[in-house]
């Protein structure tokens, strides 16, 4: 997610002020040190902007400006959406992909059967295989190697066609859990408490190296 984006003040929707208001009182915490210091950035020395609290809210407000998202009803109904369109999305997926295997199958007997029919004696397993090959040919009006040819080519051309569409749907279910982790974000900022959380964590964090140096 990408972050640097905060819109200006008479522009930010309910969603968003909630969101900077909990980043602003955040930022503070990290800075006052009453706040357990998490950082982004395990190897970088520990500051305000190094903390991954401030990170993640900063980056979940930015997606919320970037895609002009005004309330947490909005968000529910994208959500739903997304949801939705995964669905219908991976359905038609699965169905190409059938649709793929089964060519693939008939393209594999063609070639079997080719392969067959250019051998002189062939055994009596052979010949089976040859008349099944020959009868799964018939059946899909494969009769000759150029349709053969042809087949491949529709494979290939189906193949380049499913990647794109499961390229499609990634980006579909990374912009769903996004969503949703914004959605339960704001549930939490909402319940007033997550402030006096982080303190207590940084307390809990303070006694704890405290028994540290004790020992």
């Amino acid at each position: 997610m990408g972050t640097g984006v905060t819109p200006a003040q008479d522009e930010q929707s309910k969603l968003s002020r909630a969101y900077a208001a909990i980043l602003h009182d955040i930022r503070v915490l990290a800075a006052q040190h009453k706040k357990a210091p998490r950082k982004r950035i395990v190897t970088a020395e520990y500051s305000v902007d190094n903390d991954l609290d401030v990170y993640r809210l900063s980056a979940q407000l930015s997606v919320i400006s970037q895609n002009n998202i005004s309330s947490i009803g909005e968000l529910e109904g994208r959500i739903s959406r997304l949801k939705e369109e995964y669905e219908k999305r991976r359905g038609e997926i699965n169905d190409l992909i059938d649709e793929h295997n089964r060519l693939v199958s008939l393209w594999e007997q063609a070639q079997e059967f080719y392969s067959l029919s250019q051998k002189g004696e062939l055994s009596d397993t052979e010949q089976l295989r040859r008349t099944v090959c020959k009868q799964a040919m018939e059946r899909n009006d494969n009769l000759n190697s150029a349709d053969a040819d042809t087949l491949r080519r529709n494979l290939n051309s189906l193949s380049k066609r499913i990647s794109g569409m499961k390229d499609n749907l990634e980006k579909c279910r990374q912009q769903y859990e996004v969503y949703c982790d914004i959605r339960d974000t704001y549930y939490k900022i909402s319940k007033g408490d997550s402030l006096s959380k982080l303190v207590e964590k940084e307390r809990k964090h303070r006694e704890q190296f405290k028994k540290i140096l004790k020992r």
